[in-house]
């Protein structure tokens, strides 16, 4: 059974009566700066119910007064033409991630040299009941260049080294343990821990 396209949303055909989740997220940081920033378009959808989409912007700047967080809720999200997902008029796509909520703006581009991280051992996993949530990284070693603003404050990314996710199931993982490296040439590697 082959594995599935990384970019591949799920909720367009999932079940009325099943429950689901799904998300694809952005993680870049500064090279040099302790500043980095994490956007995730998640899908929630109860059983019996219509999917919400949201969007979820943080900055993390070491400097500041902590984390800068917003979230914003709608209905109706979506994944047609070249967009993986769109949440209102927020959207990702090939090379691009872009949107605006209350207190939040990004237009980040991004480059994306190597194949999609699959971090289950096996193709099968991706379509069968177990595991519960399915992970892989479209692109493990991004690179991301644009403008955030958030909170009236801009932020410009120029060549930041970063990471795309895509996850879903029937339900958010209970538990994450969550690493991503990047080396300052931008290579990376996966070790596999525990027996």
């Amino acid at each position: 059974m082959a594995a599935p396209h990384p970019t591949e949303a799920r909720f367009p055909t999932v079940p009325i009566e099943a429950g689901h989740y799904e998300s694809f997220y952005v993680k870049a940081c500064h090279p040099a700066e302790p500043l980095g920033v994490w956007i995730r378009y998640t899908v929630h959808k109860r059983p019996g119910a219509l999917p919400n989409g949201s969007l979820w912007v943080t900055l993390f700047d070491r400097s500041a007064q902590g984390p800068r967080a917003h979230k914003e809720t709608l209905p109706a999200p979506a994944a047609a033409g070249a967009d993986w997902i769109s949440v209102g008029d927020a959207a990702m796509r090939p090379g691009q991630a872009r949107g605006a909520i209350d207190g939040a703006e990004w237009d980040l581009s991004f480059t994306a040299p190597e194949p999609a991280l699959f971090h289950l051992p096996r193709a099968w996993m991706y379509r069968a009941p177990l595991p519960r949530t399915k992970l892989l990284s479209p692109a493990p070693a991004a690179r991301f260049s644009g403008t955030l603003h958030v909170d009236g404050r801009t932020v410009v990314a120029d060549g930041w080294p970063g990471v795309i996710g895509h996850n879903w199931g029937a339900q958010h993982a209970e538990r994450w343990i969550w690493l991503h490296g990047l080396t300052e040439a931008g290579g990376w590697r996966i070790e596999r821990l525990g027996p």
